[in-house]
């Protein structure tokens, strides 16, 4: 095992991943987010080479809760916050149990809006089809970089299988940037859907990872320096996130909110108490302070999730479970 792989904490990805049930914005760290990868024909599907990566602070890579829907030619995303603890409250989540249980307009509205998962992890991309064409020093390249890649549960589940077989898997290697390491090849076609609209849908089957090992690199300094590039998973949910007013926010523009306000009425900010003629005299009279001017926090613009690779799984996901 190389230095670049914390043996221990490899271990204890094993244990959890043994253990795991399987459920039945712009900015700097934004900008190190991998472009949403584009599908091929069934036939001669994209096929795109990376390496997995650790993560720079802990474990190796993440799941993310998530819920997406389309609101007019738009699609509008927020990460759940099950994702940090599935006991923790979701108004979208409550709205979603809530039409479940009504007609089956209601149901089609509660598939749209249901929680999905994905996974994130830092990734080296070692070939990118879309960069043929494009000059070395072209920053829309992403061949060579360190970034950030949000992936669907099916190459997920590809990763376990390496991960728990502990006999036959190749272990910690799918991680290892060393010539120890084992590349990744994504392999995305095309899956026909059914219902009314007849959508399409990536497909992800032919997958595998590479039958010989390589390094990322040619020097130990330059793999070193690859590693540093990597951006901890945790601040990069951090940075997705948003209160539970904006979750509010989104339930109400649904029209939906008279579904949960008894459940999460005390998360809705109270309204500034209007001041009466009597009481703004009474302050008058009062010697004021100065006070501090006030400094508006600048919020981390969220990036576009219009064109994200997830929006096309809809079939592939199961029902929002554990309401």
């Amino acid at each position: 095992m190389s230095k670049w792989i914390n043996k221990d904490l490899f271990q204890e990805f094993v244990e959890e991943k043994k253990t795991e049930t399987q459920a039945p914005t712009s900015g700097p760290i934004f900008e190190k987010k991998w472009k949403a990868l584009e599908k091929g024909p069934s036939s001669d599907p994209k096929t795109y080479e990376v390496r997995f990566l650790p993560d720079p602070k802990k474990g190796f890579y993440q799941k993310i809760h998530y819920h997406m829907w389309k609101v007019g030619e738009k699609y509008v995303y927020y990460i759940c916050p099950k994702t940090d603890d599935f006991n923790n409250p979701c108004p979208i989540c409550g709205v979603v149990n809530k039409l479940f249980q009504g007609s089956e307009d209601d149901k089609k509205i509660a598939r749209n809006m249901k929680r999905k998962e994905k996974f994130v992890s830092n990734v080296f991309v070692a070939y990118d089809p879309r960069d043929v064409g494009k000059e070395k020093d072209d920053s829309a390249r992403s061949e060579g970089k360190v970034l950030l890649y949000e992936f669907p549960s099916k190459i997920e589940q590809k990763l376990a299988e390496e991960i728990k077989d502990t006999k036959n898997g190749l272990g910690h290697s799918i991680f290892d940037p060393s010539n120890e390491g084992y590349n990744f090849i994504i392999k995305v076609g095309t899956q026909s859907g059914g219902g009314e609209n007849k959508q399409s849908f990536p497909e992800y089957s032919m997958s595998t990872f590479a039958r010989r090992p390589n390094a990322i690199a040619d020097s130990e300094e330059e793999i070193d320096r690859l590693m540093g590039e990597r951006i901890a998973i945790d601040d990069y949910i951090s940075k997705s996130k948003r209160p539970m007013k904006d979750l509010i926010e989104a339930v109400k523009t649904e029209m939906l909110w008279e579904l949960v306000e008894r459940d999460f009425a005390r998360y809705v900010e109270d309204e500034p108490k209007k001041e009466t003629k009597s009481e703004t005299k009474t302050e008058e009279k009062k010697e004021s302070k100065p006070s501090a001017p006030k400094v508006e926090e600048k919020k981390e613009e969220k990036p576009s999730t219009e064109n994200d690779e997830d929006l096309d799984e809809a079939s592939l996901l199961a029902e929002l479970e554990n309401f």
